[in-house]
């Protein structure tokens, strides 16, 4: 919903935080008559300052400058950034940015911090262009080196990473004068007919509609220029001076392609950020009712009492705070160690943790920031990349959160094994005998797997949908030493919960031996006649039933190339029909042979329970 006039009014109100961070930022006043190439030499120099302290990439991504010809037969830099654990097969969208600095300042190293996090969160890669600056280059060259720069990337993705595809989206967008730049790059393509299809556009806090071009019906709406002179980054008078410096050509229509007169169809979905204290707040406003006019998918977020000081920062909280709230939409709400919540009312109860079956690792961190790295610590296997040393690092064992997972795979194993041992034993009538007959279906040889599959579907599916957000929903010593295997659980991990799943599965033995009585049963269960079937036999099918459950749950439930296909609302249930599937068709392997028990947990209750039929309630 598009926000209301008193909203938009509200936005400016000054956050005492804010205030705070103003006063310990804000540059001194510029001194009398600085001109823009010392002006851009003092920029660089404070900026490479802060890059130094910030130091080298983190582990998973990598960055690297590359040269882009363009159309006079030089070439100009970019600074790609791109994730390095990528999964081979996978496609990576592009995002090509354009840094802000008034046209005439700024490197393809600004907004480096933000361009890291976003880089690893989104699994994108960033290619930020060195356009040329005015004054040198005044208008449209910046405009021009960014269309040449599409082109070429289009052409060319397997040159900025192995895993680059436009088709998996090619987005275009900018800060401040970036963001001018990125509309004009996104229109001039579109108005050349190129073969680049731009898939969405990002433009934060950019000046995309001067007064001047502001139409009629919107200008009573433009009132942020007046509202926030006094706030506003730059001062008024060196913006003057950044725009007498790059010298944008009025009547082009890539200057100000809000008013361009040949419409905006063909434009992709446009992104809007700006901030409540930004001098140029009303002009994406006014620009995104004008796209929205025109049928193009919009969204536009303010940044609430902020001005564009701090924009990069408020982008970095908006990012957390949207990949948490997406979190906790879809039923996974993260623990983050020493982390504030995202809202008053938000309550965090579970840690990220790659080995979630029916998650496709959808909720895992990569690290690269402080908090993220605060949360490894405790938690290595939140990420699908353990060395060695981490999966066996038994320090993680002393965190609580982990025990408290181990207890609910200890009780979800308890349930689970006493709910479907007591639907497959249906007590009451004696079971008929095995019979080699096809084409019957009403005898225990064909409903105990038939009555055994159908329960592992259903209880797999809604107990995976229970508990997988708080402890992955194993409930099974084998997908947990999978897992291990697999380098998605650590040492500590498998060690409580196999203890746990173990004891689950005990006492579900116990339970169903306390309600059990003295009747006999039905169906049968998971039967064995071992006169019948020789035991290595068994181990046999057994050995090539646990293999192929293995591989099925871990391609629907585990492979993050599945995440966009399954994801984590179709997931669970896919692993319960590979269960339910498996423990049905196994029971038709060998005359005589009641089907694949399929879970160790499971065995507990043959151990637990004091009956005759022990045997033939489970193996």
């Amino acid at each position: 919903m598009a926000p209301t006039s008193s909203e938009i009014l509200a936005s400016a109100q000054p956050d005492p935080e804010f205030l705070e961070i103003l006063k310990s930022t804000s540059p001194p006043p510029l001194p009398a008559n600085v001109d823009i190439p010392t002006l851009r030499a003092t920029s660089n120099k404070h900026k490479n300052e802060a890059r130094d302290a910030l130091g080298g990439p983190p582990q998973n991504l990598t960055e690297r400058d590359i040269e882009i010809p363009v159309r006079d037969g030089s070439s100009i830099l970019a600074y790609v950034y791109s994730p390095s654990d990528v999964v081979p097969g996978d496609e990576l969208p592009i995002f090509l940015f354009f840094h802000g600095g008034g046209f005439c300042l700024g490197t393809r190293h600004d907004d480096m911090e933000s361009n890291r996090i976003l880089a690893v969160k989104a699994g994108i890669i960033i290619v930020c262009l060195d356009y040329r600056l005015a004054p040198e280059y005044p208008f449209p060259q910046a405009i021009h080196d960014g269309v040449d720069a599409l082109q070429w990337i289009a052409q060319n993705p397997t040159q900025l990473h192995p895993s680059a595809s436009p088709s998996a989206g090619l987005i275009i967008g900018g800060t401040s004068a970036g963001a001018n730049i990125a509309n004009g790059v996104v229109y001039l393509n579109r108005d050349l007919g190129s073969p680049a299809k731009v898939t969405g556009q990002f433009l934060g806090v950019g000046p995309l509609l001067p007064p001047p071009f502001v139409p009629d019906k919107y200008k009573d709406d433009y009132v942020s220029h007046e509202q926030n002179k006094h706030v506003t980054i730059p001062p008024e008078e060196l913006a003057r001076a950044f725009v007498a410096a790059y010298k944008p050509d009025p009547n082009s229509p890539i200057a100000v392609p809000a008013v361009h007169p040949s419409g905006h169809s063909g434009i992709p979905p446009t992104y809007f950020q700006v901030c409540g204290l930004d001098g140029l707040r009303d002009e994406s406003i006014i620009y995104e009712r004008i796209l929205e006019h025109d049928n193009i998918p919009t969204r536009l977020d303010i940044i609430i009492t902020f001005s564009r000081i701090i924009a990069i920062i408020a982008i970095i909280a908006i990012m957390k705070v949207s990949n948490r709230r997406k979190a906790r939409d879809s039923g996974d709400v993260e623990a983050r160690p020493n982390s504030e919540p995202s809202s008053p009312h938000y309550q965090s109860y579970s840690q990220p943790f790659a080995g979630r079956l029916g998650a496709n690792q959808a909720y895992v961190v990569e690290g690269g920031t402080s908090e993220d790295d605060h949360l490894l610590h405790h938690a290595p296997d939140a990420t699908p990349h353990m060395s060695f040393w981490e999966l066996m690092d038994m320090r993680p064992i002393k965190n609580l959160d982990l025990w408290k997972a181990a207890l609910i795979e200890g009780i979800g194993t308890l349930l689970f094994v006493y709910i479907t041992i007591w639907v497959n034993i249906s007590p009451d009538i004696a079971p008929a005998a095995p019979t080699q007959r096809f084409g019957s279906f009403d005898n225990a040889a064909f409903l105990g797997p038939l009555i055994g599959g159908m329960t592992n579907l259903i209880f797999i599916t809604l107990f995976i949908t229970s508990f997988g957000a708080i402890s992955g929903a194993h409930f099974n010593p084998l997908i947990t030493f999978a897992t291990f295997c697999a380098r998605l659980c650590s040492l500590p991990r498998l060690i409580l919960y196999v203890a746990a799943q173990i004891g689950g599965g005990a006492l579900a033995g116990l339970l169903v031996r306390a309600s059990w009585g003295g009747r006999d049963f039905k169906v049968g269960g998971c039967w064995l006649f071992t006169d019948i079937v020789p035991p290595r036999e068994i181990f046999v099918v057994e050995l090539m039933s646990a293999t192929l459950l293995l591989f099925l749950a871990f391609g629907v439930g585990l492979d993050p190339r599945q995440a966009k296909i399954i994801g984590p609302a179709l997931g669970p249930f896919m692993v319960g029909l590979s269960v339910g599937t498996m423990s049905f068709a196994s029971a038709f392997a060998r005359y005589g042979y009641g089907g694949a028990g399929l879970n160790p947990a499971r065995l507990c209750v043959s151990g637990t329970l004091d009956i005759a039929n022990a045997d033939a309630v489970d193996k």
